[in-house]
């Protein structure tokens, strides 16, 4: 019996950088199929930040905390929500001013396995 295929999700917490968010949203859209999705806490809560994710070029869960949870805060409640809803097999923590090249995932995926 061959093991479940990976499902990796990227994890990101933003604070008011949609251009920035954009960005690594349209560098990870790249990395699919072996991404399955994102999981961002928008601490925010702007309506340009809302805009960025509705227009991902990837599937994208998206929450909104009461309050301003600071970066360890959203990637913690990221974490724990993926692992209560069983999204992923990995998750990718990822600061949401990153940019990522094309090969990025696959050849993490690849070093893993090796």
């Amino acid at each position: 019996m061959s093991p479940d295929p990976v499902r990796v999700w990227a994890v990101i917490a933003t604070f008011r950088r949609p251009g920035r968010l954009a960005a690594l949203l349209a560098s990870l859209g790249r990395q699919r199929p072996a991404l399955a999705g994102a999981i961002v806490v928008e601490n925010a809560g702007d309506a340009e930040t809302a805009q960025v994710l509705e227009q991902s070029p990837l599937p994208v869960l998206r929450l909104r905390p009461e309050h301003n949870l600071g970066c360890g805060g959203g990637v913690a409640l990221a974490l724990r929500t993926g692992v209560d809803e069983g999204k992923a097999t990995h998750f990718w923590q990822l600061d949401d001013d990153a940019e990522m090249s094309d090969e990025s995932l696959g050849q993490m995926l690849a070093a893993m396995r090796a």
